[in-house]
């Protein structure tokens, strides 16, 4: 199936959000998906998924969070302006603009399925509580539910610092520098307390040799939306660490799919 990419911008507090909308040639299901990438990325982390997905009859939208990453094609500094609370904020901005901009046949606003990865997966799921009733469903892939902890510890991916006294800056000699706020952000939040707050139905897929975000936050993740009543669909993919690519990419998203067709 073909499909179109039609590039679209909304704002959020003076930043201007970029992103790209691709539409396929025949529309197989009645909502659109959302898409949101991980730290330090872009919009070229998750365009495969989109073109996976819209090539399969599914409106798919992805975009650069403000300041996301050094590439951003969206407003906002990533070394000083971006935290994952400033990222809650521009997908609430995105929701909004895909309600305004895909309607059902009814003409009523699209209630989308966020699909995060990795530290848009964290952030989806922080959401979504907030959101349950404009939303369709959730889905996370590797999502990085361990960033509180992390923050916690000190000691998150190339940042390391004292979490009991946060510098203003993180890493200061390495070129992916960041604000202290990014780490001071998240350092007290309760991440499956707040998340299970959302009670709908959730994909989560994991790598189980991840070396960034090990898949015990997975397994609790499932554990937590399932305890909380949530409709919850877990999978595992075999070997691969962070991100899924190359075969790993083959293998998931067939059941990011599948996951997404039964909610029709």
């Amino acid at each position: 199936m073909t499909f179109d990419m039609q590039p679209f911008a909304t704002v959020r507090e003076g930043f201007t959000i970029r992103g790209e909308k691709y539409v396929p040639s025949e529309r197989r299901l009645p909502f659109p998906v959302i898409i949101s990438h991980g730290f330090t990325g872009c919009m070229k982390e998750t365009r495969p998924y989109a073109w996976y997905l819209a090539s399969h009859g599914i409106v798919t939208y992805v975009y650069d969070f403000c300041g996301g990453g050094l590439h951003t094609t969206s407003d906002g500094d990533y070394h000083t302006q971006m935290t994952p609370l400033t990222e809650i904020e521009d997908l609430r901005a995105v929701l909004a603009y895909v309600q305004g901009d895909d309607r059902t046949a009814d003409g009523a606003p699209a209630c989308p399925v966020l699909v995060g990865c990795s530290q848009g997966g964290f952030v989806s799921a922080l959401l979504a509580p907030e959101v349950a009733d404009q939303i369709r469903a959730l889905a996370l892939l590797y999502p990085a539910l361990c960033i509180p902890d992390d923050a916690r510890a000190g000691s998150m991916q190339f940042l390391t610092f004292d979490p009991q006294d946060v510098p203003d800056v993180l890493a200061p000699d390495h070129k992916l520098w960041i604000s202290g706020d990014y780490a001071r952000s998240v350092m007290d939040i309760d991440v499956f307390e707040r998340i299970i707050r959302y009670t709908g139905d959730v994909l989560i897929m994991h790598g189980t040799q991840d070396s960034i975000v090990p898949v015990r936050y997975a397994q609790q993740g499932r554990e937590a939306y399932e305890a909380a009543g949530a409709r919850v669909t877990f999978y595992l993919v075999e070997g691969c660490d962070h991100t899924f690519y190359e075969d790993y990419f083959d293998e998931a998203v067939p059941h990011l799919r599948a996951f997404l067709c039964g909610l029709a």
